[in-house]
């Protein structure tokens, strides 16, 4: 079975989002499907090396405060933790992800695009990496089944892999996706947000009778 799945690596409800999925996913064997990412760009005007901490950045978008913004990411961060995954909110860097994305697209090439996925949101959310600095991403790449320099190259220039980006976000507009994670299972059931295992594994069960 397909699914497809629309994220950013920006966004820490597609990085909990993700786990619950791959939770699911194990109940009924992971090789049995094909999970396909899709690249949404949450803020494609985002600097690459942002001068605004993440609290500045939303408290400026919402017209609130760092200290509300920051207490109202407490259940965020409590939620995260009980499946595995620290969210250290405080310093990360709120920067571009066109070129984290470029990077998903050409691991998919070699079927690498899970592990440096995962490893993209760790070093972003737990490790406060910049995810727009290409020797961040050059790291993460070869620390994961990629060749160092071919992907130096392959980031150096913005025409690759751009277009693959922007075409998944155009036909997330079309299907009228707002905001993500976004979720669809057999081309013929969607789940939007970050939702609980049990709900993945509803919507796997509800799209296999609809193939069967």
């Amino acid at each position: 079975m397909d699914v497809e799945v629309y994220l950013d690596t920006s966004c820490p409800f597609c990085y909990i989002g993700k786990r619950n999925l791959e939770t699911a996913l194990k109940e009924f064997g992971e090789d049995k499907f094909n999970v396909i990412y899709k690249s949404f760009e949450l803020d494609n005007q985002a600097e690459k090396y942002p001068t605004k901490s993440l609290y500045e950045t939303l408290a400026m978008r919402y017209n609130s405060t760092e200290e509300a913004v920051k207490e109202n990411n407490k259940p965020l961060i409590s939620n995260a933790k009980k499946i595995g995954i620290t969210l250290n909110l405080d310093n990360i860097v709120p920067s571009n992800t066109r070129d984290a994305h470029r990077l998903i697209k050409y691991a998919a090439e070699t079927g690498h695009e899970h592990d440096v996925l995962e490893a993209l949101y760790y070093a972003h959310f737990t490790e406060n990496k910049n995810l727009a600095d290409f020797e961040t991403l050059v790291e993460i790449a070869s620390n994961n089944g990629l060749d160092a320099n071919k992907t130096r190259v392959m980031l150096k220039d913005a025409s690759i892999y751009t277009e693959e980006v922007i075409a998944d976000e155009n036909y997330a507009y079309v299907l009228g996706i707002q905001g993500v994670p976004f979720f669809i299972f057999n081309k013929t059931h969607a789940l939007n947000g970050a939702r609980e295992s049990q709900h993945y594994i509803d919507a796997i069960l509800q799209a296999s009778g609809d193939e069967k």
